[in-house]
């Protein structure tokens, strides 16, 4: 029998004290059973005893459980670890998984499907007193207020540290329970209107985990429905139960940072967007110029400098978006002061998201690491996001060099910065892997391009490939590579003709790319023609529904980039469950003593199809080969397991995450 279980927290942060007061539980026959326990007003730590915490694994780890099912599974564990009790080794399964499976475009908050699938399935699944909750709790800090009480309640200003964004206030629902606890009387607060409080906590709790069962057995009938025509759909939903561990253990130990290197970056940067604004000031005779200012910005190209009117905003203003300043700046006569102005426009807007960036960093660090929080269903195909910090954004900075680095010069070397930030502690080693055009790879084995599978098994860049059949040249410039990667992202992207011939730059490149790569423009062209008939794809079993304009019509051309990236997000899961089974292997092999708090290795950071593994450093950086080349095999092996030729490469990071060396492992 499977048992849901739904928490309710003094925070999200459990590393500084956060943890549940309410605990509540739901079986498939409809049996309820919560738990409430105090909480210190003045400190917000839960007062739990070790016998109530017996008493709830006493109910929890009967016999007859077999599966715990939660909504979010990852934040309802790690709240029961932070009192001990410990799940992670017992079956699970996560609604938010089973939700997407079905419907990938739909919300996945609890309340949202409980609307979508459970009304009407005759339980009042939307009445769940969250009005009268959030009004409860707002009285009770009133009042509290009122009498100019000592409890520590949540500052408004702590909203979006925590989960639940704008209902930010239940992580005081501890305060009416607390309130009815203690025998006394209060000053003009009738102590049934505490009661009251207490009652629509209890019926907030309990419907969570109703709702969290009744979502899972509805979620599981309709999947069992589809069988017939989906026969993949458990091994796709398995992928997801398999790599969840992993995520569990990225956040459990985070990734580690490099202080001193962060405080500099936030210095420097800060500084050179000082002096960008200064020279700006002085380029464009406006002693109070703003550079984030869109007004003042339109006043400055379209007013003072006479540049053209690229774009528009959606109100009709003359448009300051970053394209356009690009594209204002390639048609600028060179070194002209509108060049000069746009170039250091642009460096500014660059400086201004390093700086969002570090602050984020600075933000949520805990010592010396920061703990972001992974979603595996965090995006509409089957890639992970991460959030607080996004991690996602730590990119390599190739990209960013590559498209323009002739036309910005210095400042690109800045997107190197944010792995400057990052770096194993001391002690302690990285192994950081890297598929090789993953995307580009997959796109190849699903068209069955037969020039494309062949240029990789030759060893081929993809890019330099493409550019020299388009160009006919051994040796491609670094404009034409630059083409043939927009051809080459243009085909992952859906984009057609027009599109590429616009972004190439060159309106009679089609042609060429269509009589080169026939395989590759009938698969973009027969996929379109899918999607425009059932409105999703399915990859691997996993069906994804695409999405749609503002009109309501299907964006068929984005079938290929949610089948490229479909196959992605569950080859890199797949490696991450193959890599963590073998890490559990290597720490069994070096176990550490209690006083360490890391293990022997773990998965520290995942961002697209990069993993970063954390390891304890040995006398000699060969001696981790056995290892390294395990992970590899691993991580090739899951692109295997469906199909694709993934190679990966390894680096060892010794000091700072941008200063990997290449290994041959």
């Amino acid at each position: 029998m499977k048992l849901a279980i739904d928490t309710e927290t003094t925070g999200n942060r459990f590393r500084l004290g956060d943890a549940p007061y309410y605990i509540s539980t739901c079986d498939e026959e409809g049996y309820l059973k919560c738990w409430r326990f105090p909480v210190n007003p003045r400190t917000r730590a839960v007062e739990i005893r070790r016998k109530d915490i017996k008493g709830v694994l006493q109910y929890i780890l009967d016999p007859r459980f077999d599966t715990y099912v939660f909504h979010n599974a990852k934040f309802d564990l790690t709240a029961l670890e932070a009192i001990d009790i410990d799940l992670r080794h017992y079956p699970i399964e996560d609604t938010t998984h089973l939700a997407h499976l079905v419907d990938n475009r739909e919300s996945r908050k609890l309340k949202d499907l409980s609307s979508l699938y459970l009304n009407g399935e005759g339980s009042d699944w939307l009445n769940d007193d969250e009005t009268g909750l959030l009004q409860s709790i707002n009285q009770a800090r009133r009042y509290l207020r009122s009498i100019k009480s000592d409890w520590a309640m949540t500052p408004g200003e702590e909203a979006e540290n925590q989960e639940g964004g704008e209902h930010w206030m239940k992580v005081d629902a501890w305060i009416p329970g607390q309130l009815a606890r203690l025998d006394r009387t209060w000053n003009d607060l009738p102590r049934e209107v505490v009661l009251s409080w207490v009652d629509c906590l209890e019926k907030y709790g309990t419907k969570d985990a109703q709702r969290t069962m009744a979502l899972c057995i509805l979620l599981h009938r309709y999947l069992q429905s589809e069988s017939l025509s989906n026969p993949d759909w458990v091994k796709a939903l398995k992928v997801q139960t398999d790599s969840f561990p992993v995520f569990m253990e990225m956040e459990r130990y985070g990734v580690s940072l490099r202080l001193d290197a962060l405080n500099e970056g936030i210095a420097h940067f800060n500084d050179r967007s000082d002096k960008l604004t200064e020279d700006l000031q002085e380029l464009s005779s406006i002693p109070d110029f703003n550079p984030r200012s869109p007004p003042q910005l339109r006043h400055l190209l379209y007013d003072i400098r006479s540049l053209p009117i690229l774009g528009r905003t959606p109100g009709g203003e003359p448009g300051t978006s970053e394209p356009i300043l690009m594209e204002l700046l390639q048609s600028t006569r060179d070194k002209s002061k509108s060049q000069v102005i746009l170039k250091k426009l642009l460096a500014h807007r660059k400086c201004d998201m390093m700086i969002r960036y570090l602050g984020t960093y600075e933000r949520f660090k805990i010592g010396s690491r920061i703990y972001s929080s992974f979603n595996q269903t965090g995006t509409d195909t089957t890639r992970s996001s991460s959030s607080k910090p996004n991690m996602q954004n730590v990119g390599k900075g190739e990209e960013y060099d590559d498209s323009k680095a002739d036309i910005l010069g210095e400042v690109v070397e800045d997107d190197y910065l944010l792995r400057r930030i990052f770096g194993p502690q001391s002690g302690r080693i990285w192994l950081d892997y890297d598929y090789d055009q993953l995307q580009l790879r997959i796109f190849a084995y699903l068209s069955q391009d037969r020039s494309l599978l062949k240029a990789f098994e030759d060893g081929w860049d993809a890019h330099n490939f493409m550019a020299s059949k388009i160009f006919n040249t051994d040796q491609p410039s670094k404009l034409q590579r630059r083409i043939a990667k927009n051809v080459n992202f243009g085909f992952i992207f859906g984009a057609g003709a027009a599109k590429i011939a616009k972004t190439c730059g060159d309106p009679t490149i089609w042609p060429v790319v269509n009589k080169l790569f026939p395989d590759a423009v009938n698969y973009l062209e027969s996929t379109i023609k899918e999607v425009r008939k059932t409105g999703k794809v399915v990859i691997a079993g996993y069906p994804l529904s695409v999405p749609r304009d503002y009109n309501g019509e299907i964006k068929a051309y984005t079938g290929v980039v949610y089948k490229v990236q479909g196959l992605e997000g569950l080859i890199v899961k797949r490696a991450m469950k193959l890599c963590h089974d073998s890490i559990q292997d290597f720490n069994d092999l070096h176990p550490v003593s209690p006083k360490e708090k890391l293990p022997f290795a773990f998965t520290s950071l995942l961002v697209h199809d990069e993993l970063i593994f954390d390891f304890k450093r040995l006398k000699r950086v060969e001696g981790l080969k056995p290892y390294g080349t395990t992970l590899r095999e691993c991580m090739e092996q899951a692109g295997k397991d469906f199909g694709v030729v993934t190679p990966a490469s390894c680096s060892v990071v010794e000091t700072s995450w941008d200063k990997g060396v290449e290994v041959k492992w």
